[in-house]
């Protein structure tokens, strides 16, 4: 592996990382300060994995990955 591929790693999993923290450390305490039920915030986490899943899914398209059969991308 290259100097260029190991640092263009190192960067994007720290990208990848500090999005978790962030949600975990920001996003899940702001929705359970609004007060909504369990089912609201189910569906607002759910709607904001399914961003990072597009990002992850259009990065993944580029590198022609495989789906396997029954899967949804």
């Amino acid at each position: 592996m290259s100097a260029f591929d190991h640092t263009l790693h190192v960067v994007l999993a720290s990208v990848w990382l500090g999005g978790v923290v962030f949600t975990t450390a920001v996003v899940s305490p702001s929705l359970k300060a609004l007060k909504w039920g369990e089912a609201e915030r189910v569906l607002v986490r759910s709607a904001i994995w399914n961003c990072y899943g597009s990002v992850q899914r259009r990065g993944s398209a580029e590198n022609q990955t495989a789906v396997p059969s029954g899967v949804s991308p």
